[in-house]
C-alpha cells in the first residue's frame, strides 16, 4: 500500500490516479486546508466501484490513529517527497511547513502557492471558477530543476490556468441565472498579461531564493 499526503488536491489526486493506473493500493491522508473531498469523488468515478476498492481516503494526517499507518505503510508520497517514516513527528514536520511562506523550497523542489485573496470583490464567484476546474483557492504547485521539459510545461500551464481565474475581470460571464458556472475556459484577454506577469513574478522570487 501506499501512502499519498494531499491526495485530495490537484496534484495529489493526480498521483493517486497514476498509481492506481499502476496497480498499487492508495490510501489518502488530508486535512483539506486546501483541497476537497470531492477531488478523491471524481477518482473514484473515474475507476469505478470494482478498481476504487484500491483507494482509501483516511482523512485529516493528525489524527491521534495516524502510528496505526506506519506497520501497514510501505512508502509515504508527499506529492514533492517521497520516502519511508518511522516516527509520527519526522513525518508532520515533513508535510505540514510554515504556511505564510509563497514560495517553498526543499533542495531543487519548488512550491508555488497561487492564492485568491478573500478579499478579492468576486472570491465567491471566482471560487467556484477554481473549484469547477478542480483547484481550489489556494493551490500549490511544484517545479524541480530536474524536471523533464514536459512536466515543466504541465505544470506552467496550470500555474495559467489558476492565474486567470484570479485575475479575471469579466467573471459574471461564465455565470447563468441559476448562478451555476459554465465549464468553458474561463480567460479574458484583458487580465492575460497580468495573469502571466503572477506567474512571472513566482517564478522570479522562487529563482533568487536558491
Amino acid at each position: 500500500m501506499i501512502l499519498v499526503t494531499e491526495g485530495a488536491g490537484f496534484i495529489g489526486s493526480h498521483t493517486v490516479v497514476q498509481l492506481l493506473n499502476e496497480g498499487f493500493r492508495v490510501s489518502i491522508i488530508d486535512n483539506l486546508d486546501n483541497s476537497v473531498t470531492e477531488a478523491v469523488d471524481r477518482v473514484r468515478d473515474l475507476f469505478g466501484p470494482k478498481h476504487s476498492q484500491n483507494l482509501e481516503f483516511l482523512g485529516d494526517l493528525r489524527n491521534k490513529d495516524l502510528e496505526k499507518l506506519f506497520s501497514q505503510t510501505q512508502t509515504a508520497d508527499h506529492t514533492k517527497w517521497v520516502g519511508a517514516f518511522h516516527k509520527k513527528q519526522d513525518f508532520i514536520d515533513v508535510v505540514e511547513p510554515p504556511s505564510s511562506d509563497k514560495v517553498k523550497e526543499t533542495d531543487d523542489d519548488f512550491a508555488i502557492v497561487l492564492e485568491l485573496s478573500e478579499d478579492d470583490s468576486h472570491f465567491d464567484k471566482k471560487k467556484k471558477l477554481l473549484q469547477n476546474k478542480g483547484f481550489n483557492p489556494k493551490e500549490q504547485v511544484y517545479l524541480k530543476s530536474s524536471s523533464s521539459p514536459d512536466w515543466t510545461s504541465t505544470t506552467l500551464k496550470v500555474m495559467l490556468q489558476i492565474a486567470r481565474i484570479i485575475q479575471l475581470d469579466e467573471v459574471e460571464l461564465y455565470f447563468g441565472e441559476d448562478d451555476a458556472c459554465s465549464s468553458v475556459e474561463y480567460c479574458s484577454p484583458r487580465n492575460e498579461v497580468e495573469a502571466l506577469n503572477s506567474i512571472l513574478l513566482l517564478l522570479d522570487i522562487s529563482v533568487s531564493s536558491v
